[in-house]
């Protein structure tokens, strides 16, 4: 029989070499959006970053427990918060009591699952990304629930072709990716996505930090990127923000669906 999805994960404390009593997890590591744990593996952008992308004005919701991370945390300590919110927090312990189990019987997921995310960009540590999903679908036995990835699709200089990152993160378990495209062509992404933002940016330091280190890259990395998880079989989603002077959603969207993504989503601008 299939566990449901707080049991497969209470496994996974049990089995590593560090426990969630024992394991440092800097704070900001794990929050909240409703019953979906998202997971902070840095504070660094590489682009625009999503919280930043969304106006000046955009916050997090105060019950979400956000905050930019005190330290960038170890693989074990990612697993160590995620199995602790499994064992412990009413919001995971709650999702699937309804049918014992991680999907519903159309196959719908109860549980939202696990979301990388955060602040930064979590594709700049991607081999981590892949280490914490092996072991939660590995050591969670059966843990079915959705474990995604929301990113700028521009893999750090030093990783691996987006051909390959994506295969690897495919064969981990990420089941579900959010590319953040915001542009059309090459010359809009430079100026969106590449450049610093014309107004001082949520929780970020400064603009410049908004977009952190961008050497390498690039509009066509970026789609390339999207390209590569849709054909590692990743179930994409690519995104664009409705800003002042934004570009088309439409061609975003149609760009985006042509790279193999299955949906579109269009984000608000908070000024």
């Amino acid at each position: 029989a299939t566990l449901n999805a707080t049991r497969a994960i209470a496994l996974i404390a049990s089995r590593g070499a560090a426990s969630a009593a024992t394991t440092m997890v800097p704070r900001g590591t794990v929050y909240w959006l409703g019953n979906a744990l998202y997971v902070s593996l840095t504070n660094r952008a590489r682009g625009l970053s999503l919280v930043a992308s969304r106006g000046p004005a955009f916050a997090m919701p105060e019950a979400s427990g956000f905050e930019p991370l005190e330290s960038e945390p170890t693989a074990d300590a990612v697993v160590d918060a995620v199995a602790r919110a499994y064992a412990t927090d009413p919001r995971k312990k709650a999702v699937g009591a309804d049918v014992g189990r991680t999907r519903r019987a159309d196959g719908g997921a109860t549980d939202p699952g696990v979301v990388f995310a955060g602040l930064g960009d979590p594709l700049l540590r991607w081999d981590v990304v892949a280490e914490v999903t092996t072991r939660i679908r590995n050591e969670g036995e059966e843990f079915a629930a959705p474990i995604s990835l929301y990113t700028n699709g521009l893999p750090p200089p030093g990783a691996p072709p987006p051909a390959e990152l994506a295969a690897t993160l495919a064969a981990a378990g990420v089941s579900h990716a959010t590319v953040a495209l915001n542009a059309a062509d090459p010359e809009f992404y430079m100026k969106r996505m590449l450049s610093p933002p014309p107004y001082a940016p949520a929780y970020h330091p400064d603009a410049a930090a908004a977009i952190g280190d961008v050497e390498g890259a690039s509009f066509g990395l970026a789609c390339e990127t999207v390209a590569a998880f849709a054909e590692a079989g990743i179930e994409t989603t690519v995104t664009s923000v409705a800003a002042p002077g934004a570009a088309d959603a439409a061609g975003v969207r149609e760009l985006g669906l042509a790279l193999g993504a299955m949906q579109f989503k269009e984000r608000t601008f908070l000024e």
